[in-house]
């Protein structure tokens, strides 16, 4: 686990968001079928969303179907 004392808190505007992770790390409990993603800003944040949506709902839509979603609500 990371320690949040080595967060930068240099960037405008993030000291609110360390307190705030601070807070909800204390009483965070992960389940065993937690799944948890996450990127830096600016890396790509849009992509993961799009790869997160594709395997969560992948049993819904076959790939021969020409409107599966990520042929036609990608990024």
């Amino acid at each position: 686990m990371v320690d949040a004392t080595d967060a930068p808190t240099a960037s405008a505007g993030s000291d609110h968001m360390l307190g705030k992770f601070m807070t909800v790390r204390g009483s965070f409990r992960p389940g065993g079928d937690d799944i948890i993603l996450a990127t830096h800003p600016k890396s790509g944040t849009t992509w993961l969303k799009a790869l997160a949506f594709s395997i969560f709902n992948r049993s819904r839509c076959s790939l021969d179907n020409d409107n599966h979603p990520l042929l036609s609500d990608h990024p």
